[in-house]
């Protein structure tokens, strides 16, 4: 974990003197927006003696608030390698009678952003796709201990829309889906399948 981490911050900070240096072929963004869960739930497994599933428990989350850092650089005058480094947490409803009250995510995803020609400005819309490493995990109620796991990958999806406000600065609006599976139900007895939609606003430094 460490390891990646410290990896991480370390492209972001590559990312950040390349921004500096390269212009609008360059960028890096900081914001956060809301997070709503669309399918992101714990699967609660419940073995017999034999080792059999005899009962599933699905505990579903309220909406949540989220963190995202993001950079990339222009590749060809349509296409922009891009990265970001995401943090999501959601709580699960204040009736629930479950014992899991949160569960929480640390990504970093890599991949292209598609947009029309830049000609004298940076503003315009894209679409971005790649795939994702994520870090989840769960909080359990009553001070119990909490159930992590180290990295598991996923992809996501995304459309939004930057708008240029000086030559250095830009506001960036988007939408992105993130989906992956983790736990395994056999070793952790839960199994987490997340699907989420990231809504978020970000300035962008060109």
């Amino acid at each position: 974990m460490r390891t990646r981490t410290c990896c991480s911050a370390g492209l972001f900070l590559a990312a950040v003197l390349i921004a500096g240096e390269a212009g609008a072929t360059s960028y890096v963004g900081f914001g956060g927006g809301y997070s709503v869960p669309a399918g992101a739930e714990v699967w609660g497994h419940i073995y017999n003696d034999d080792g059999v599933v005899t009962q599933i428990d699905t505990i579903t989350f309220d909406p949540g608030w989220a963190f995202e850092a993001q950079f990339g650089w222009e590749a060809n005058p349509w296409v922009d390698f891009e990265g970001a480094l995401r943090y999501h947490k959601f709580t699960s409803p204040a009736d629930s009678a479950d014992d899991i009250s949160a569960y929480e995510t640390i990504g970093f995803e890599g991949g292209v952003r598609f947009h029309p020609r830049r000609g004298f400005s940076n503003s315009g819309p894209y679409l971005r796709m790649g795939v994702g490493s994520y870090s989840p995990s769960i909080e359990f109620k009553d001070g119990m201990s909490g159930l992590s796991n180290q990295t598991t990958l996923g992809y996501y999806a995304g459309l939004g829309y930057v708008h240029e406000l000086t030559s250095k600065l830009g506001a960036d609006l988007r939408g992105t889906v993130v989906v992956y599976n983790a736990f395994r139900p056999e070793t952790h007895g839960v199994e987490l399948r997340s699907v989420f939609y990231a809504i978020s606003l970000s300035l962008i430094i060109f």
